[in-house]
């Protein structure tokens, strides 16, 4: 009887979910939850610390390579357009800009051939050069000694920046050669016992007066200017600078005779002799080549009673 209990209460137990405890000990059932991984805490290394003493970085700054070719403007001024091979000439070099610079290379460069792109082998004769501080403008001295066409540029150079003026072409020709002047009038010499040059025929108050030039020499040339030069008796002058006397002037191809007339007034002479010397004058560019003849004596007779 009393197992039949027991076992009915054990049913009714198992029913409702519960455990019949009896004398042995029930078995424990494995756990399924994983324990909780361990941390590590990895180990730390200590580095020794290692100042570096301050030190203080000097900057150069870059040094320039040029000055923009923009930052001046050149020009020229004078610049003859004709010449002789071998005679110096000069002209004016303009150089304009805002910010001062000197240079030791100021002057002018020139070549053989036209070009638009300036450079000194293109350009590769030089100027007298000289130095100074631009901007400024500066007379620049030259000779071209090779007889054609040249062609120059004004030129200077400042922070390794070559500065050109526009091109400027001068016809380079051959010296003029030398000419000799008389005048086949001359009667023989001046009176004893003056200082007088050669007499020429003696001029007329109030009338006009010749007198024939013959130009002689090498080569040919045109004349801007043939003319008498009169001054007092043993004076040289210019022409009428001491008395009120009018000589026309001519031009001409040299060489050549030429025939020059002058007007002696009929009153108010300061003198009754006058040396005049026959006048030629070749013009090259600005150059102004001057042939004379020798002092001629030449007197002045009163004027014709009227």
């Amino acid at each position: 009887m009393r197992t039949l209990v027991t076992v009915l209460l054990a049913v009714t137990l198992a029913l409702s979910g519960c455990t019949l405890l009896t004398g042995n000990k029930p078995t424990p059932t494995p756990s399924t939850t994983a324990p909780p991984p361990e941390t590590t805490t990895p180990e730390v290394t200590t580095t020794p610390v290692t100042t570096t003493p301050s030190t203080t970085t000097t900057t150069t700054p870059p040094t320039p390579t040029g000055i923009a070719s923009s930052e001046y403007a050149l020009s020229l001024g004078g610049v003859p357009p004709l010449i002789e091979s071998g005679v110096a000439f000069n002209f004016t070099l303009f150089a304009n800009g805002t910010t001062q610079r000197t240079s030791d290379n100021i002057g002018a460069l020139y070549g053989a051939a036209t070009t638009s792109d300036p450079t000194t082998t293109a350009y590769q004769n030089a100027c007298v050069t000289r130095s100074g501080t631009v901007p400024g403008s500066f007379l620049v001295n030259c000779t071209i000694t090779k007889a054609g066409d040249a062609f120059l540029r004004g030129h200077f150079v400042a922070g390794g920046t070559d500065f050109w003026s526009p091109e400027a072409k001068i016809v380079v020709r051959a010296p003029v050669g030398a000419f000799t002047v008389t005048s086949p009038n001359a009667t023989g010499a001046a009176p004893a016992g003056t200082n007088d040059p050669e007499l020429i025929p003696p001029a007329q108050a109030g009338q006009p007066y010749t007198l024939v030039l013959n130009v002689t020499g090498t080569g040919t040339e045109s004349a801007s200017n043939i003319t008498l030069r009169v001054g007092a008796s043993s004076q040289v002058g210019e022409i009428g600078s001491s008395t009120s006397i009018a000589c026309n002037h001519q031009t001409g191809t040299l060489p050549g005779e030429f025939t020059v007339t002058c007007n002696f007034p009929s009153s108010g002479l300061t003198t009754a002799t006058y040396t005049v010397y026959g006048h030629v004058e070749v013009v090259v560019g600005p150059i102004v080549h001057k042939f004379e003849s020798p002092g001629y004596t030449l007197r002045v007779l009163p004027a014709s009673p009227v």
